[in-house]
């Protein structure tokens, strides 16, 4: 017998069901979240057949789970910090993935699925009332799977579920749970809307998704008769339609709730959260803490890091409270207090962080391992006495030319921005 067709090699004097046969037994539990053909490098072994040929691929992909020929996936956001772990998600066919952060789902591919083609459901789970900072990790969650929404063309359809377990409800007491308490001066940065209840936190990032055919947004449990509740029901109505829409995201209209609109009350509610969580005492605002240290460092060989670039950002586009300078001065020097690869740190607290007992630590730089080696309970509340005591004695053991006096110069940058951001209102 000859090959009838080159780019099936040997395979070819097989009939075509015998083939199937075969494909339908190539790894049934792949690792597809990291299994783009265009990326050889995030091929498993018992996947490299999918690079032999185009024909076979399509034959192989046409019978093995991969997660890219099923249209349905699920994804789930829980309100727990986890170290290292972000989102879970599901398709119909039994392929899952557990992701550890957005540049995880990027390296994996998980952003590059086809999601015009894909009929998506995100549960997002109600955080519990005892710990008020749960609402604030489902909002860094939420933030971060909807970057990847809002970069796609659409979806088929886009289903937003509100869900509720035993122990914990998105109500308290037939009206929305209300996990924050906003001071005056917080409210005053939100001209559009309170942020008071739990899901005031996470809705709106949804807005910025467009062009999706079928959107729905709903809770799995209503009250019947309470005004907070109708206005919770037309808040989802209202999502849906503006989700529906086709005019790409960023675009000028006249809606409250549309376009530029909402990008500056995004931002305002970014920095929002960012200020709650200096203070709030819990274990998970602790982790939250820790995590939001252990990203914001100046890395040598690849410039600022995502969270220093994204303050800059919305201090030059003008989003300020009361006091952000201090705020942020504040906040940067507790950072550099805490860093524990910092020869400064060494100095002050010397039993602290043995690094011969973590020898995966890269000590040559900041790294987020060695923040959450140290730290194991997280950050404590920025004014608290621990906190307070631990930067004073990093102060004394300040090492001038280690540090570089970085925060002296983020000082005086910040208060550029400020004071650019301020001229251009004037």
């Amino acid at each position: 017998m000859e090959i009838t067709d080159p780019s099936l090699g040997m395979f070819s004097l097989l009939p075509a069901e015998i083939r199937t046969e075969i494909w339908k037994h190539f790894s049934p539990q792949l690792h597809v979240g990291r299994s783009l053909p265009r990326k050889p490098n995030h091929l498993s072994r018992d996947q490299e057949i999918l690079l032999t040929s185009r024909k076979i691929y399509a034959e192989v992909a046409a019978e093995v789970p991969s997660g890219y020929n099923d249209n349905t996936i699920i994804i789930s956001v829980s309100p727990e910090y986890r170290y290292k772990s972000w989102i879970k998600a599901k398709n119909t066919k039994g392929v899952q993935w557990d992701l550890e952060d957005l540049l995880d789902a990027i390296s994996r591919g998980f952003c590059d699925l086809p999601w015009h083609n894909l009929n998506v459901q995100i549960w997002i789970w109600a955080p519990h009332r005892k710990d008020s900072a749960q609402i604030l990790c489902l909002y860094k969650k939420v933030r971060a799977l909807v970057e990847i929404l809002k970069g796609a063309k659409g979806c088929l359809s886009l289903w937003v579920v509100f869900g509720h377990t035993k122990n914990t409800s998105w109500f308290d007491n037939a009206q929305p749970q209300c996990s924050i308490k906003i001071e005056a001066d917080l409210l005053a940065l939100l001209p559009w809307t309170r942020a008071k209840w739990d899901y005031e936190f996470i809705f709106p990032l949804f807005l910025q998704i467009r062009n999706v055919k079928m959107a729905r947004m709903y809770s799995t449990e209503m009250f019947e008769g309470k005004q907070e509740n109708r206005m919770m029901g037309e808040t989802f109505m209202k999502a849906q339609r503006i989700m529906r829409k086709t005019t790409p995201y960023g675009s000028g209209a006249a809606d409250w709730y549309d376009g530029k609109r909402i990008e500056e009350y995004l931002n305002h509610l970014f920095m929002m959260v960012e200020r709650k969580l200096d203070l709030l005492p819990s274990k998970t605002a602790n982790m939250l803490r820790l995590d939001r240290f252990s990203s914001w460092y100046t890395d040598k060989l690849h410039g600022n890091s995502p969270y220093e670039n994204e303050l800059k950002k919305l201090l030059l586009d003008g989003v300020e409270g009361h006091d952000t300078l201090r705020t942020m001065n504040d906040r940067y020097r507790i950072m550099r207090a805490h860093n524990p690869l910092s020869l400064a740190y060494r100095s002050a607290f010397p039993k602290t962080f043995d690094s011969t007992k973590h020898p995966d630590i890269d000590a040559r730089g900041w790294n987020r391992d060695a923040w959450h080696c140290v730290y194991r309970r997280g950050i404590p509340p920025l004014n608290g006495k621990k906190t307070k005591e631990r930067y004073r004695k990093w102060s004394m053991e300040y090492d001038a030319p280690e540090n570089g006096r970085e925060f002296v110069k983020l000082h005086s940058y910040f208060s550029l921005l400020i004071g650019t951001s301020i001229g251009r209102l004037w």
